[in-house]
């Protein structure tokens, strides 16, 4: 782990108060990092393990280390040595999600935002309170400024604290010391299947394709036509009416977007980096289509969200891309905002890029898969994730290579935060990028700016793979066989092998169920922290 910039309480973690323009490493923090969180002027890391460290500003327990001294390095959160399944860092506090499905949180409480039904500062975690006993059912956590939010696995979402702009969702703008449950006309909110938090408002999906939003309000982030903070979810809209068929939704600091199952993408609220992607940089109150040039964007077979750019895989063959644009993760050849703000055409040294076939963005970089077998990526490159042999960023698509030559004979591929892997028509899987985790599969733990091959135990290389997917720092692949395995970071259990303990050989782990390994798979898929797999009979995640 590095951190840079302001460091006047030793938020950076490196045993100094001074400030840094460059990343320095932290303190005893040089492997086994899964998540980080910095709050306003401190920082909490969830290692690998389960276990939690923070460090930086702590006059009111904001470290949860059980005093108020302010380190310059980690510390150990008291009581949280595991079972730590997120952690999310506000204003001066901290939460967190527990396997077991409670929730933690320490620091200050002015606004009630530990949720333990008091206004004490605390400087150890105490267990969020609802009703007369503890919250439960937690299956995600996210703090804004002064205020927590938890999905909850009946379908609800609770909210408590700071309620100035009625970002708790219950309808008035009264802080709360404990849990209160999200409503909305017609009871209690239900039905989300996801939960997306910016700053001061929250967007959610439900499961027949609608979204909600509500809070903070003045740029427009909720997309219900006004700019009027709202204590209760209101409905996207878009110029017809309530929006519709949405796939999934992403909030970010003061603007939403939105996947539609007809291939299209609607986004809302600020756009001063032309993040909307509709031709403006003006502040949008409803949905509004992504467009090229004077019509909307059409022909778009697949979309892929980045931190702050979009990328859609044309009908044509070609890709298209818009918003923010400092490493190059537009892949027009400039580092520029896209003109317009219009999307743009993905090049390469040759023109245009053509003939792909699929694509796939996390963090600030994409990589396309060709017709030709062979893969081409762009953007950020500071762990390799471009496999072209540097870590170089690159505005334009840059061909991966396999030791001297182009990587080849690639049927599918799949990008995960800060690595990439691909499924061969041979039956193998090769991956490139960060490794400290283990999530290339090649039984390390080093850094790659090439592909390399995915073991099986030290007797070969893996075989028989028929499906591929990349998380954030693991991997699995779907085999021949109708089994599953995995590799990489495992303290959520995402290698899915019974287990939340680091894999030790760094290559892949058979997937299990009580009754004896996963049978019958036809398909993985990954999200940041957890995997599903689509096979005969039924689906299953881990």
């Amino acid at each position: 782990m590095k951190c840079w910039g302001d460091n006047f309480f030793g938020q950076l973690g490196n045993g100094t108060n001074t400030e840094s323009l460059v990343p320095l490493n932290v303190v005893g923090l040089a492997s086994g990092v899964q998540e980080i969180s910095a709050g306003s002027s401190h920082t909490c890391a969830l290692l690998t393990g389960g276990g939690a460290k923070c460090w930086g500003a702590n006059g009111r327990g904001t470290l949860g280390d059980g005093t108020q001294t302010e380190p310059t390095t980690p510390v150990n959160v008291v009581g949280l040595g595991s079972g730590v399944q997120e952690i999310s860092a506000g204003e001066g506090f901290t939460c967190a999600a527990m396997v077991s499905g409670g929730a933690k949180c320490w620091g200050i409480n002015f606004f009630g935002q530990l949720g333990d039904g008091s206004l004490a500062d605390r400087t150890t975690p105490v267990d969020v309170v609802d009703g007369g006993g503890l919250l439960a059912g937690v299956q995600g956590i996210s703090a804004g400024d002064e205020y927590t939010c938890a999905r909850l696995g009946s379908g609800g979402v609770k909210c408590w604290g700071d309620n100035r702009w009625g970002q708790l969702g219950n309808g008035t703008t009264t802080n709360e010391r404990v849990p209160v449950d999200v409503v909305d006309g017609s009871g209690l909110l239900s039905g989300v299947v996801g939960i997306s938090a910016g700053d001061d408002h929250i967007c959610a999906t439900k499961a027949l394709g609608s979204a909600v939003c509500w809070g903070y309000n003045v740029f427009g982030e909720l997309g219900d036509g006004t700019t009027l903070d709202r204590p209760t979810p209101a409905d996207v809209v878009d110029a017809s009416g309530p929006l519709g068929d949405v796939q999934a939704i992403s909030a970010w600091t003061k603007h939403s977007c939105a996947v539609l199952s007809s291939g299209g993408v609607r986004c809302w609220g600020e756009n001063s980096f032309g993040q909307l992607g509709d031709g403006t940089t003006t502040n949008r109150l409803v949905a509004v289509d992504v467009v090229d040039g004077a019509s909307p964007l059409t022909g778009a077979l697949a979309v892929s969200v980045g931190e702050s750019h979009s990328c859609a895989l044309l009908s044509t063959g070609g890709v298209k891309c818009w918003g923010a644009n400092f490493s190059g993760e537009l892949g027009n050849g400039t580092t520029s905002t896209s003109p317009g703000p219009d999307p743009v055409n993905v090049v390469d040294g040759g023109g245009v890029l053509g003939g792909v076939q699929s694509i796939s963005a996390r963090g600030n970089h994409t990589c396309a898969r060709l017709s030709t077998g062979g893969v081409k990526c762009w953007g950020a490159n500071g762990f390799g994730q471009l496999g072209n042999g540097t870590t170089t960023r690159s505005s334009l698509a840059v061909d991966v290579l396999d030791g001297a030559g182009l990587l080849g004979g690639v049927q599918e591929i799949s990008v995960g935060a800060y690595h990439s892997c691909a499924r061969l028509g041979s039956g193998g899987a090769k991956c490139w990028g960060l490794n400290g985790a283990g999530q290339l599969g090649d039984g390390s733990t080093t850094l790659r700016t090439k592909p390399v091959s995915v073991k099986d135990g030290a007797s070969g290389l893996l075989g028989g793979v028929q499906s591929i997917t990349a998380g954030d720092a693991h991997s699995c692949a779907g085999l021949t066989t109708g089994r599953a395995v995995c590799w990489g970071s495992n303290s959520l259990g995402q290698l899915g092998n019974g287990a939340t303990t680091p894999n030790p050989v760094d290559e892949p782990v058979e997937v299990v169920t009580e009754s004896g390994p996963l049978a019958g798979v036809d398909e993985v898929s990954a999200g940041g922290l957890h995997t599903c797999a689509l096979r005969s009979g039924g689906g299953a995640c881990w």
